[in-house]
């Protein structure tokens, strides 16, 4: 068996080995970030060292230096928890008296994304890249507006049954440049972003709202009044390596949020939450496997463990520290066959599996799924299933 085949069967065997690592201990809560694409979300949200799309505004926009086509996208996503396809096929019945309804979801969350933009009135994102130059010269402009809101509802407690109402709705317009540098060797990005976010939940007992239920959910959902504006910038690097060359490698390493998120709230409001920076760093090998398209991915997020969002790794101490490696490790695998209309996607996300499945024929809208557990909250250990739709018009 030839030399450079082993080291890569060696690579692939060593990845399942951490991909099962990574469920042996992972802290309770999610680690929530802005617009995550279904493409990226599939292969384990891993992309800081490969990312040639769009997309890369959000994770690096060093990868803006490869994409080299114009693109213009407008993308329908869906996203719901288990729970919510479980009622919608009847499975969970959603008839009755208030208090039956939530003696049925009792530990139980319903989880919804869609996409939302309220300027231009439209339920549609837009995206836009732009390339001048040939590959490997030149730079590539990229755009994004767009916005989602996800709504939460869930049944706690069995005494008292409480209702939990959460929303978070947010309108981003993100711009974005990257370019190769030293006949590309290189790649060097940077994306500007304003962002309007609000944050709201809302708790009581299901007997104590049961005459007042409207007015409970209007004061637990966002307005586009309530939103806050805030500012925020994002750089990145990426390497083609020169090791292992039948692996193709390149590494890449970017800045969420350089200087941090900050919101421009009102005297007396404390959310929505400020970002502080993040420091990520990513792996890419894409082996010329001659069957299929091939590319493993790893990411290694947050290196600072600073995120708003996980509340639990900032109270721990000692060794359960450590603990919080495994949320911020992701790994990805994708493979595309006959030109990449047909591309299979798994991986690793804040250590649970993820899956996911692309049909890119002519003339038809891009279809994308991704299948993903993560774990919102206590107990430690209970992941929440999600699935993802989209379908993107794409010119």
């Amino acid at each position: 068996m030839p030399k450079r085949v082993r080291l890569f069967l060696f690579a692939l065997l060593l990845l399942p080995t951490l991909l099962l690592a990574t469920v042996l201990e992972v802290g309770a809560g999610e680690i929530r970030r802005l617009y995550p694409g279904l493409a990226y979300l599939a292969r384990g949200n891993a992309g800081i060292s490969y990312s040639q799309d769009e997309y890369a505004l959000f994770y690096n926009p060093a990868g803006l230096g490869d994409a080299k086509e114009f693109i213009f996208v407008t993308p329908f996503v869906f996203e719901g928890s288990q729970t919510a396809f479980d009622i919608a096929q009847g499975k969970i019945s959603t008839s009755g008296s208030t208090s039956a309804v939530a003696q049925n979801l009792l530990g139980k969350t319903i989880h919804l994304r869609i996409p939302y933009i309220f300027k231009p009135t439209t339920l549609l994102n837009m995206q836009l890249v732009y390339p001048f130059g040939k590959r490997y010269s030149g730079f590539t402009l990229a755009a994004l507006i767009g916005g989602d809101r996800t709504l939460r509802i869930g049944v706690s407690d069995a005494v008292n049954l409480n209702l939990t109402v959460a929303d978070r709705l947010e309108q981003f317009t993100t711009i974005g440049l990257g370019m190769p540098i030293f006949k590309g060797q290189y790649n060097i990005g940077f994306s500007a972003m304003q962002i309007e976010r609000c944050d709201k939940s809302s708790t009581s007992s299901v007997s104590g709202i049961s005459s007042g239920f409207t007015s409970f959910v209007n004061n637990a959902v966002c307005t586009t009044g309530e939103m806050r504006k805030g500012t925020s910038f994002t750089l990145g690097f990426q390497q083609r390596m020169t090791s292992l060359q039948f692996l193709r490698m390149s590494w890449g390493m970017s800045i969420l949020n350089a200087g941090g998120l900050k919101f421009a709230r009102n005297s007396g409001e404390t959310t929505p939450q400020d970002e502080k920076q993040e420091v990520n760093i990513g792996l890419a090998m894409q082996p010329n496997l001659g069957i299929a398209r091939t590319l493993l991915l790893a990411d290694l997020r947050d290196l600072t463990k600073n995120h708003a969002d996980d509340t639990a790794c900032k109270s721990a101490g000692g060794t359960t520290a450590t603990n919080c490696w495994y949320k911020r490790l992701h790994l990805g695998l994708e493979l595309g066959f006959l030109g990449d209309w047909i591309i299979l996607r798994s991986g690793y996300n804040q250590g649970y599996p993820t899956s996911g499945w692309e049909l890119s024929l002519p003339f038809l809208p891009v279809i994308r799924y991704a299948d993903y557990k993560v774990e919102t909250g206590t107990p430690s250990g209970v992941a929440e299933q999600r699935k993802a739709i989209e379908f993107s018009l794409e010119f």
